[in-house]
Formats: structure tokens, sequence, C-alpha cells
């Protein structure tokens, strides 16, 4: 579960405006009601303070915004919860629209994956300079091959929609 709430403070951290941008946002999709008071969401994501945790509902409109508005740590925290399950999770479509249909942008995806792949061998070597990997090595390894996951689970779908669409790139 450590890697859970380490994933979800670093994401909600790197939102545009945090904690509290990300609880605006929130706020933004729900009833008087059902309101966040910034403060206290900032705390409950904050891995830190173990007296306030997240519920199913925060937990789930977080990650709708965060899909909603682009930003990738909803990919991260989902992750992250399959994995501490022995699980992997990958995206099973996307709209035309979120793909750069261009032999440039096949390029980049294919670096996009390359590095990120470098980036998870980079911390494994790191890891295994001293003979074993340590927990805190083992949580910024598998951040890193969560992200190798991701650009190769992106790189395949572009090129499936390519291959399905019969799309000649110029």
């Amino acid at each position: 579960m450590e890697l859970i709430l380490k994933t979800i403070h670093d994401v909600t951290r790197d939102f545009p405006g945090g904690r509290v941008g990300l609880a605006d946002s929130i706020n933004k999709k729900v009833s008087e009601g059902s309101r966040l008071k910034p403060k206290t969401f900032s705390n409950k994501c904050n891995k830190d303070q173990p007296s306030h945790q997240l519920n199913l509902s925060d937990l789930f409109q977080m990650l709708t915004v965060m899909h909603e508005t682009g930003h990738g740590g909803y990919s991260d925290i989902l992750q992250a919860i399959a994995a501490e399950f022995d699980h992997h999770c990958i995206p099973i479509s996307r709209d035309d629209g979120d793909f750069d249909i261009s032999t440039r942008g096949v390029l980049n995806a294919s670096m996009d994956w390359n590095r990120k792949r470098g980036d998870a061998y980079e911390k494994l070597y790191e890891a295994l300079e001293d003979g074993r990997i340590s927990a805190n090595e083992y949580e910024a390894l598998h951040k890193e091959l969560i992200d190798d996951i991701n650009a190769t689970s992106n790189l395949r779908d572009l090129l499936r929609y390519l291959a399905e669409k019969k799309i000649y790139l110029t």
C-alpha cells in the first residue's frame, strides 16, 4: 500500500495548481454538498499524514479529473493499485484525436518508449551497484517500470491504430 500512497502523493503534487488546484477542479464537477475542502484533500493525498485518508469517492473523482484533463497521474495511480495485487493495467482504447498521425509522431512515440526504457535500466543499474535492491530502490525502479509499460502501450496503440485504419504516412 505504500507504493499507492506514495504515487498519489507524488502525482497530486504535480497536478497544475498542486493538490489545491486538483481539489478546485474536482469541486467544479460535484454538487454543493459534495465539495472537498482543499486543505483537507491536500492532507488526504499526503503520504506523511496517515490520519487522513482518501475515501473511494475522493479517489474516483480525482482519477476522473486527471483523466479528463489529460494529466497522466491517473495512469500511475492505477498502475500502482494493480501492482499491489501483482497485476498491471493498460489503456484499452484511445480516441483518434489522441494520436499524432505522422512519421514524426511514430518516431516520437518510439523515442519516448526508448527513453523510458533507458530510465528503467538506469534505475536498475543504480539499484544493483551494491548487490541488493532496497525498498526505496524498488519504489524508484517500479515507477520507472510503470512509465516504461505506459510508453510501450502508447507506441503499441499508435501502431495498432495505423495498421487497423491502413494509414499511409508521408
